[in-house]
């Protein structure tokens, strides 16, 4: 993509293009108006080529008819909301006339698709396929083969009538102005063909979303080539198209001996036909690495073989490793009745993938070995089947994970510079700018993707997507507004922030980012009641609206807000694990480029959380049993009780050698959804039956009168319960009754709420110190407050923030130390401490014997002198070098 493009989408945005939902344009027709605001500039080599006009374009194709040159045009005109403006748009065009000129207003709606399978592949890429209509009944793309589709037949008139546009390969002979000749088939560059990608968006005023793709494909395949090309040995590939008893055919194809080519390795016997009655072709055998054949038969090793003609234990042949032959058949994926190709309806638009796979076969060199082929398949390997399934429609090529996995191992090759933390200043392309990434090892209600300017963030719970700019790259690195067309779209990293959770302002000091928020709702945090205090930050309102922050980069929310473009929902809450909700410091953290701090941050926390999980299991053991602990709370109605049963606390009960106690003899009323259950007591008598075996209560109600000055006391909470401190509960006589309240401003709210999200290691630590008081060095409680002991509470005030521009001080830091074993460290992030990343595994480093120094011999003439001081020289030189 050229940075043309980028000007005419300026030009077309400042005259500006509104559109209803069918694409068409609702403002008043003018010549004079540019409502085609996306470009193509990509090169059809001979085959096509493309002219705009303000509200139309003219687009020509070349192609050869029984050996004839035709070229067949089309005006493809933009479609008008309002009838009579749609007429004055006709009425202006250039004359046309089939079937020299073929007009089709856009964008297309409906379409049928036959017989090529090609288009498929290019119509699924764009996220196009619910507009099919017609198509051949034989796919193997799992969203076609769920839809309901007439097999496509372009010979039947009423299927023509009854489409906007039908992409054939041939054009039948009863000729139509709907017919779009597609010749993806006969293009012979890899890059050409894929460009047939853009040709089929024209149609649909999709060009951003082809040129897009157009150019990550481009990026990946050019950089597979270069970094391949770099090795010294040239491989060779035996692509073969046909085997009977007496001949071998090898392929003829220009377009898979270029990518052979792209690969570093050569197409053996191209275009030949090779006898195999003689054993002539073994001498060119032996020469090939790697064997790749248009067949999908299951053979044994010997049956294939044997077909090729190499006799029982013949050596020699490059193409055998070991015992095995590297032979790989064509088709890997397919439909359930085993005829479709998915070859051939993905592999046009995807040439960086197919090139990955002939790379991989043929020189097997990192990082092509640790990844799965695409399209070929090992002949012991079956072939695969791929059941019909609307879940993948509507995300585009429908093996992401596998492409994705190639594509991350191949720009893991390419230069890399540290996330920016201010604007691009010098732009360079094929530069990965995001070397630091997230892969999250715990939190699954997020997933973070990169590219080489910009990221896509997925909140998986709240159905909320991101795209993040890198500041200061061109606009043709980024994405176009039609990919993922209802994700919010933010420059990083951001420069000023909203927050309007407690738990965000813990996230965002952990980062030491507090400098950046703008406005902030109410927080027990001393650095942001000094923030609030001093006027750097300003008071948001919980029910604040999109006024009060205008002109803020983000905005956090508990949930989607489709109506707020700037906001982004934060629900590491309901991440369902103490480590799933710490490592959501990462999802913060890639708004800001702070990824290398957060993963740092929160590998403390794991480390931590792990050390005192050790403690937990060794208290327990130590006891002999797992103490009941419970947390409870009398509802807001002050009618019942409700014990948590909430996966968080039962995980970190769990993790503190205890066992979460929450079960109802009687009945149980859950309230919440998924991970924020509670079982609910309505009488006395239940609760009580409830307590019977409980060694540890936390009480966490809510006491409207309650702050740092005036805490709850002990018969103010025990009488909630209808209890006294003579009461005959276990958990009474051993003196067991905490709340979370210790750590509290003067304002009643309590930092538990917001930091325990966070310092999950905290948590679990007073936990422990709980149920097994002196399993740890933490003799007091972070966020506990013994009731019985009468713990003072920690008034957390402005005069509290020692560092305002700092990261936050972590509450366990002065905890104890423990060795987690490499085994334990699984992800590569955290492999440290001694321990080595190797084979996607944390093992620990081998310790190489320190070998005992030779001794230094001086020789001494027989005058009594030493050698010259240069011979010691030599070698002490030596020895260091070993």
């Amino acid at each position: 993509m050229k940075q043309s493009v980028m000007l005419l989408a300026l030009v077309a945005a400042v005259h500006g293009q509104n559109v209803n939902s069918d694409g068409c344009v609702t403002d008043a027709f003018s010549s004079t108006v540019d409502v085609l605001p996306h470009k193509t500039d990509a090169v059809g080599g001979e085959s096509w080529g493309i002219k705009y006009s303000n509200w139309y374009k003219r687009l020509n194709v070349s192609y050869l008819d029984g050996g004839v040159k035709k070229e067949r045009v089309y005006q493809l005109v933009q479609c008008y909301a309002d009838a009579a403006q749609n007429t004055a748009a006709v009425a202006a065009l250039p004359a046309c006339t089939p079937p020299g000129c073929n007009r089709i207003t856009i964008p297309v709606k409906t379409v049928g698709v036959g017989p090529d399978t090609r288009i498929i592949g290019m119509l699924e890429s764009l996220n196009l396929l619910s507009t099919i209509t017609y198509v051949t009944d034989n796919v193997a793309s799992p969203c076609l083969q769920s839809k309901t589709t007439t097999p496509a037949d372009p010979n039947n008139a009423a299927q023509v009538a009854n489409v906007d546009a039908y992409f054939v390969n041939t054009i039948p002979t009863a000729d139509n102005a709907k017919f779009v000749k597609v010749g993806v088939i006969d293009e012979v560059m890899p890059e050409f063909k894929a460009n047939w990608l853009e040709y089929i968006a024209l149609f649909y005023n999709r060009e951003a979303d082809a040129n897009y793709i157009g150019e990550t494909t481009k990026v990946v395949y050019d950089a597979q080539s270069h970094s391949i090309q770099q090795l010294s040995t040239t491989k060779n590939i035996a692509w073969i198209t046909g085997i009977t008893d007496t001949t071998i055919t090898f392929t003829n194809s220009l377009y898979m001996k270029y990518l052979i080519e792209a690969a570093h390795a050569t197409a053996i016997n191209f275009a030949t036909t090779a006898s195999t009655a003689n054993g002539a072709h073994l001498t060119v055998l032996k020469t090939v690495d790697a064997i790749v054949i248009e067949d999908d038969t299951n053979l044994t090793k010997e049956q294939w073989l044997s077909r090729l003609g190499v006799p029982a234990g013949a050596t020699g042949y490059n193409f055998i490793k070991g015992t095995e032959p590297v032979i790989y058949l064509l088709r890997k994926y397919s439909n359930s009745n085993g005829q479709a190709s998915d070859f051939n309806e993905h592999a046009a638009v995807a040439p960086d993938l197919i090139l990955s796979d002939l790379i991989k076969i043929s020189h097997d060199v990192a990082p092509w070995s640790s990844v799965q082929t695409i399209f070929l398949r090992l002949y012991s390997q079956s072939l695969t089947i791929i059941a019909a399934s609307a879940d993948v429609c509507g995300k585009g090529l429908y093996r992401p994970f596998a492409i994705s996995e190639i594509r991350r191992a191949v720009l893991s090759r390419l230069k890399t510079v540290p996330n920016p933390q201010r604007a691009v200043l010098d732009f360079q392309q094929y530069t990965d700018y995001f070397a630091t990434k997230i892969d999250p090892t715990h939190a699954k209600d997020y997933t973070v993707e990169y590219h080489l300017t910009w990221k896509l963030v997925r909140n998986l719970r709240a159905k909320e997507d991101y795209i993040l700019l890198l500041k200061g790259c061109p606009d043709t690195s980024y994405p176009s507004v039609h990919v993922l067309p209802s994700a919010k779209r933010f420059s990083i990293p951001l420069d000023g922030i909203a927050l309007s959770g407690t738990i965000d302002v813990t996230y965002i000091e952990q980062l030491g980012l507090i400098d950046l928020v703008k406005k902030s709702t109410t927080a027990p945090s001393p650095c942001m009641q000094k923030g609030l205090e001093d006027g750097i930050v300003l008071p948001l309102s919980w029910s604040f609206t999109a006024a009060d922050v205008a002109g803020i980069d983000m905005v956090t929310k508990f949930g989607a807000d489709a109506s707020l473009p700037t906001s982004v929902a934060i629900t590491a809450s309901a991440d369902e694990g103490p480590l799933n909700r710490a490592e959501w410091l990462r999802f913060y953290a890639a708004f800001f480029n702070r990824e290398a701090e957060a993963a740092t941050v929160f590998g403390s926390i794991r480390e931590k959380y792990l050390c005192v999980t050790q403690k937990g299991a060794q208290a327990a053991q130590a006891l002999g049993r797992k103490p009941q602990f419970m947390m409870i709370t009398k509802s807001f109605s002050g009618s019942s009780w409700e014990a948590t049963t909430h996966v968080v606390w039962k995980m970190a009960a769990e993790a503190a050698g205890g066992v979460l106690a929450s079960t109802d003899p009687t009945s149980s009323a859950s309230t919440g959804g998924s991970g924020f259950n509670s079982v609910k007591y309505s009488t006395q008598a239940e609760l009580f039956a409830a307590f019977r075996d409980v060694d540890v209560v936390v009480d966490t109600t809510y006491f409207g009168t309650s702050n740092a000055s005036h805490p709850v006391e002990l018969a103010d909470t025990l009488a909630t319960y209808g209890l006294t401190e003579t009461s005959d509960f276990k958990f009474i006589k051993n003196k067991a009754w905490f709340r979370v309240d210790k750590r509290m401003d003067d304002g009643g709210f309590i930092d538990w709420f917001g930091r325990a999200v966070v310092e999950a290691d905290a948590v679990v630590e007073d936990f422990i110190t709980m149920m097994h008081p002196g399993w740890t060095s933490n003799t007091h409680l972070h966020f506990g407050r013994d009731l019985f002991k009468g713990t003072a509470v920690e008034l957390m005030a402005p005069e509290g923030c020692d560092n305002y521009y700092g990261n936050l001080v972590p509450l366990t830091q002065a905890t104890d130390r423990c060795s987690i074993p490499c085994a334990e460290r699984n992800h590569k992030d955290y492999c440290d401490s001694g321990c080595l990343w190797v084979n996607n595994a944390c093992q620990n480093i081998p310790i190489t014997p320190v070998p005992t120094p030779p001794p230094i011999i001086v020789y001494v003439g027989a005058s009594g002198a030493t050698l010259p001081s240069l011979v010691l020289t030599v070698v002490a030189a030596v020895f260091m070098l070993l």
